[in-house]
């Protein structure tokens, strides 16, 4: 009778997840197809709801990276066959809505963490900062996605991802679709404009606000490195700088620890991997890996030369040390080579300057890049374009960057509370990916947006949600 019990229970799993799946996948597309974007939205509603019952599995933690994969295809594919370009732009926010309704639809914790508490607090000085000014609406939805959708998938990551088992599955099914993404994309590279067309890359990048339709690659595709110019990967992301962040984040987490068995061909993996980040040329995911795999290797050799060290203390002082010598260097690479990145010192500067004028902030939605698309001009490096970590300073003031700050620096901190718990310290590495996050972020548009952040969100959060296991062998 159990065995019965136990059969039925797993079959409406499996209903539940086919039906999560379907909802997402289908809404998106029909959506793109006939105008009818409500119909995408509360697709999105319900899968969030379904899905909002299925803790303890991996499922919906990957789901939520799924739909981001597969998102810019749907909506592409579906309007090049039909021909329909109406309601596109709303099509995108299907993953945030997706995201936002589960976190909704979860149960209370009793005690809410600094990582909570400090969120909270970043959400308040982020609306209260539309008394100081706002801009076009679709500007303040953008922002308060960018804003918030990190903290939600960190913590779906820490609520359904519960036991190493689930987080070694999770990992092992990323690498797959990892995989999938890369050679795919080298397909759509070699295939040039007219098989990118063919999967509806114009309408994809009129859904993301450029009012006409191309006919060729959108300015994102091209790039130079080291003074050489190149054409960049975009594979069904159809964004190179976003798939450069899928695509080395997945390459961050492949070197996760685990008790169990290893992933067979994970260094063949690995290698495919770097391939197509490269292939993207993606220099603010490169930066970020860089410095993620130097800060755990310095740490590690640190603590073992001096291992009556403060691991804290080794953190703060070695992230310090890490962005000094990645600001030498990136300013470095700006007076050599110039090029591509010239637009994000120019940002920097000049945005810097605005925020001297009025520290406290200009108000959600009239900075950033959103600000720019949405208002029909052109980029405005005062306001913060191409920098994302400053134009969330001109828009929310320094209150609210410091609470953004103090999000993942107690992201950091948790992750490394649970390394010394869990004795795994070969992780080490992953309690600097927040902190060099925010780093990265001073140089790049990107990299809150949920293409960018949200797979490292949840890996992280994942690592600190699962369960704790005394082990009695030493992994360093």
């Amino acid at each position: 009778m159990s065995n019965i019990g136990i059969k039925v229970t797993n079959n409406q799993i499996l209903i539940r997840k086919v039906t999560v799946i379907f909802l997402l996948f289908s809404g998106i597309w029909v959506g793109a197809a006939t105008s009818f974007f409500e119909i995408s939205l509360v697709f999105s509603v319900l899968a969030g709801i379904i899905s909002s019952n299925l803790l303890e599995n991996e499922f919906v933690p990957y789901s939520v990276i799924l739909i981001l994969v597969f998102q810019n295809l749907l909506i592409g594919t579906g309007s090049h066959l039909t021909g329909n370009l109406s309601g596109l732009t709303y099509l995108t926010q299907v993953p945030m809505v997706f995201v936002w309704t589960i976190n909704l639809c979860l149960k209370k914790v009793d005690k809410l963490s600094k990582v909570d508490i400090s969120f909270i607090v970043l959400m308040i000085f982020s609306l209260s900062s539309l008394a100081f000014g706002r801009g076009p609406i679709q500007g303040i939805i953008s922002n308060l996605r960018d804003l918030s959708t990190f903290y939600f998938t960190y913590r779906i990551g820490k609520r359904f991802i519960k036991t190493e088992e689930i987080f070694a599955r999770f990992i092992k099914k990323i690498l797959y679709l990892g995989i999938f993404v890369v050679l795919i994309g080298i397909i759509l590279y070699l295939g040039g404009y007219p098989l990118n067309k063919f999967l509806g890359i114009d309408e994809i990048y009129y859904a993301k606000g450029v009012t006409t339709l191309l006919n060729n690659f959108d300015g994102r595709f091209g790039s130079d490195v080291f003074g050489i110019s190149v054409t960049r990967m975009g594979s069904i992301y159809f964004e190179p700088i976003n798939l450069g962040y899928l695509i080395f984040s997945m390459l961050i987490i492949s070197f996760i620890f685990f008790n169990t068995q290893k992933l067979k061909y994970i260094n063949l993996y690995r290698l495919i991997l770097l391939i197509g980040g490269m292939l993207s040329f993606g220099k603010g995911a490169m930066l970020l890996t860089i410095g993620v795999m130097i800060a755990g290797i310095v740490h590690k050799l640190f603590l073992k030369f001096f291992p009556r060290s403060n691991e804290m203390n080794v953190f703060r002082n070695l992230f310090i040390l890490l962005t000094i010598i990645m600001f030498i260097g990136g300013n470095y690479y700006f007076k050599t080579f110039g090029g591509a990145v010239g637009n994000h010192f120019y940002a920097i500067q000049g945005t810097l300057d605005s925020i001297s004028h009025r520290p406290i902030g200009f108000g959600l939605g009239v900075g950033g890049n959103a600000s720019s698309l949405f208002t029909g001009g052109g980029l405005d490096f005062t306001t913060g374009s191409e920098t994302a970590l400053l134009s969330f300073v001109y828009q929310i003031g320094v209150q609210g960057a410091i609470a953004l700050i103090c999000v993942f620096y107690f992201m950091s901190k948790e992750v490394l509370e649970k390394v010394q718990k869990n004795s795994q310290f070969k992780n080490r590495f992953l309690f600097y990916v927040p902190m060099i996050l925010i780093f990265v972020s001073i140089y790049q548009a990107n990299t809150y947006t949920p293409q960018c952040i949200t797979l490292l969100m949840i890996t992280l959060g994942g690592f600190v949600g699962m369960r704790d296991r005394r082990r009695k062998k030493y992994n360093g």
